[in-house]
């Protein structure tokens, strides 16, 4: 008896070290294969500085998902868009852009792979979303993941949706 647990216990550690390599190989392969979205995208619509703090969120935002993947995120995750009216001194939120969804799949896929093999107990995962738009198409993505990861808090700052309901009715779902 004691043989068969040894060996089932062989079994499941040999499991999630095979998990684990296919995790961090697909995230590997994103992280390279990933292109950012260039500035002329941004500079048709937008002002200098929009495309600047674009630039600055896709490389922070890749820098968490990293984290996330690895297991050294530091128990908080700020989901960040750094853009300030110098005219009126307020953030700008971010508009959401198709463009963007690679990353937001990705951040989902990397909470459920924090969560699975990174969390314990003790260390549960705050995030939040500041100055960036957060739409249904991005929610229906985080919300499957938030629900299965091992996340405390989720909070949301200037998500740029007037819709107080769909956002209530989310966190509803996550809880």
């Amino acid at each position: 008896a004691a043989l068969s647990e040894k060996n089932a216990a062989e079994l499941r550690h040999e499991q999630v070290v095979e998990d684990l390599k296919g995790s961090y190989s697909d995230a590997l392969e994103w992280a390279y294969s990933v292109k950012s979205i260039p500035r002329d995208h941004w500079e048709v619509e937008y002002a200098e500085e929009y495309a600047d703090a674009m630039d600055e969120f896709q490389d922070t935002f890749k820098q968490i998902i990293k984290e996330l993947r690895t297991g050294t995120v530091a128990g908080r995750v700020v989901v960040v868009f750094k853009c300030l009216d110098e005219e009126d001194q307020q953030y700008i939120t971010a508009d959401h852009d198709d463009l963007l969804m690679p990353y937001w799949k990705e951040f989902a896929k990397a909470l459920v792979h924090w969560s699975d093999y990174h969390a314990d107990e003790e260390t549960p995962l705050e995030v939040s979303f500041f100055y960036i738009e957060t739409p249904d198409a991005v929610l229906d993505v985080l919300r499957p993941a938030l629900e299965r990861s091992n996340v405390e808090f989720v909070g949301f700052l200037s998500d740029g949706n007037p819709r107080p309901s769909k956002l209530a009715k989310f966190m509803e779902d996550i809880i």
